[in-house]
């Protein structure tokens, strides 16, 4: 299990803002949609090899991406 919250990162979006994330492995290929309400997302990661991935969220027009450590 993950969780992410956006309350750590000092650009926190308006209300109203969209905010969706997809988690993709180190060859880009998509593992799971990721639900983020709130500014806060929680995700399992159970049946992910061990290894490093990419959490791409995306804001409105703009993608932010964060490394995941699965061990």
């Amino acid at each position: 299990m993950y969780s992410y919250s956006r309350t750590r990162q000092n650009n926190i979006p308006e209300k109203g803002t969209t905010i969706s994330g997809e988690l993709f492995d180190m060859m880009g290929q998509s593992k799971s949609k990721v639900e983020i309400t709130n500014n806060k997302a929680t995700f399992t990661v159970r049946g992910l090899n061990k290894g490093i991935y990419v959490l791409k969220i995306y804001i409105n027009d703009k993608v932010e991406s964060h490394q995941i450590a699965v061990e």
